[in-house]
């Protein structure tokens, strides 16, 4: 990285004092740094080294109180910049992580070179308990307390919370049955434009339980095509699974008969875990499901709860046997012109 560096600023170099006169101190038109973050402990940080490259006059912008940069300007070629950061403490106690952007700049737009600073601290130091229904309107990367919620589903990947209101999707490795009320502290992010947290720093279960679905989720057999909406949403559908990732929608007849929807749209299950749809292919489901967004010509879907509803389609067998046990010592013989070649019946 350094020799690619040092090309670049002897080109630069080159180009930019060629072009100025001799007792000219020009601005840089092309910055450059060996590190584009850094990260220091909250406490006894040791400085950190890092090396502006430039063609001309440099300084450094966004520089917080907590951070000091030494030098602050310079004029190009090579140099040595020292960041160094405060203590990360408030009245007493480590306060929240720190992070911010400083920038090593020259005179035109294109002349910068942003470098992210880190410093660790108690993320969860003030931040409230929040319900899932809050966690939904909260921007990405908000830290997040969750003192209680209860497990709707379990996933491959990890679990399906709800507060009774919203939902959210969880990726863990905690071993929390459904109906489990549990805790969790991490940081909200969006999966597909839905709420989610991806490996939460901690997540208890609180105690087991049950769960009951929601009477009202709104069944969406036959608007499948038309259905949207901007949370995670429990729906109910009736269909035939095709494969563990393909169910398309349908209903029973009057008669009694299934009878295959018009859908444009089929559905893809996300992250089930591969017992709960063992030995169902086929088989007409009503499926208990979270709305998880519309990546057509698929709506995913993480199922809650499935029932069985049995076989789509009746089918008239035709069965042939013939026993060829009766052919001395099962050798082939030769029948109306064709070959029996078949050991045992």
């Amino acid at each position: 990285m350094k020799k690619f560096l040092y090309a670049i600023a002897i080109v630069l170099l080159t180009i930019g004092i060629g072009s100025c006169k001799q007792d000219e101190i020009a601005e840089s038109k092309a910055v450059l740094t060996s590190a584009s973050q850094l990260t220091f402990e909250a406490v006894d940080a040791d400085p950190q080294l890092i090396e502006v490259i430039a063609d001309g006059k440099w300084h450094v912008e966004n520089v917080p109180s907590w951070m000091t940069v030494t030098p602050s300007e310079g004029f190009g070629y090579t140099e040595d910049v020292q960041i160094a950061v405060s203590d990360n403490f408030r009245d007493g106690a480590i306060d929240n992580n720190r992070k911010a952007t400083i920038v090593f700049k020259g005179s035109i737009l294109r002349s910068e070179a942003p470098v992210q600073v880190f410093q660790d601290g108690d993320k969860y130091r003030d931040i409230p308990n929040s319900t899932i229904s809050a966690v939904e309107a909260m921007e990405d990367e908000a830290v997040v307390i969750i003192p209680e919620a209860t497990v709707a589903a379990v996933t491959s990947d990890g679990h399906i919370l709800t507060d009774g209101k919203a939902f959210l999707h969880v990726v863990d490795n905690v071993t929390a049955p459904a109906g489990s009320v549990v805790s969790l502290m991490g940081d909200k992010t969006s999966e597909a434009g839905y709420a989610a947290i991806i490996n939460p720093d901690e997540m208890k279960v609180i105690s087991a339980g049950e769960y009951t679905f929601p009477a009202d989720a709104q069944d969406i057999t036959k608007v499948i095509d038309t259905y949207k909406s901007d949370v995670r949403s429990p729906v109910v559908l009736c269909g035939m699974l095709e494969s563990s990732g393909k169910f398309t929608t349908g209903s029973y007849n009057e008669e009694g008969k299934y009878v295959p929807g018009e859908a444009k749209l089929s559905i893809n299950f996300l992250a089930v875990p591969a017992e709960v749809l063992n030995g169902l292919k086929n088989h007409v489901l009503k499926v208990q499901a979270v709305f998880a967004g519309i990546d057509a010509p698929v709506v995913n879907m993480h199922v809650v709860a499935v029932e069985d509803l049995g076989v789509a389609f009746a089918l008239d067998l035709v069965l042939y046997y013939d026993d060829f046990n009766v052919q001395p010592n099962n050798t082939p013989d030769l029948v109306n012109g064709y070959t029996k070649d078949m050991q045992g019946a």
